[in-house]
């Protein structure tokens, strides 16, 4: 197994992608020592293999998007903020 550096990557990604594709997988290591795997998915994967885990995430996330616009700031936190932004 060949180990690439992380200024390989960032230089020519592509003859790192073609080795892990070549020989099932690549490392690429830092300065501090971290090591990182690269492994092809099989052709037609998911990147996500639980499909049902994404979509329950991405369902809470948009929820929660929804429910924090949601909420109304009341007419007194709003003359208050302002009156500090002014320097009153």
């Amino acid at each position: 197994m060949n180990v690439f550096t992380i200024r390989d990557l960032d230089r020519t990604p592509r003859k790192v992608l073609d080795f892990s594709l070549r020989e099932g997988s690549a490392v690429v290591r830092g300065r501090s020592g971290e090591a990182f795997l690269i492994t092809p998915l099989a052709k037609g994967a998911d990147v996500l293999p639980d499909k049902r885990f994404g979509r329950r995430w991405i369902e809470e996330h948009t929820d929660w998007r929804a429910n924090r616009c949601r909420k109304k700031v009341p007419a007194s936190q709003v003359a208050a903020v302002d009156h500090l932004l002014a320097g009153e």
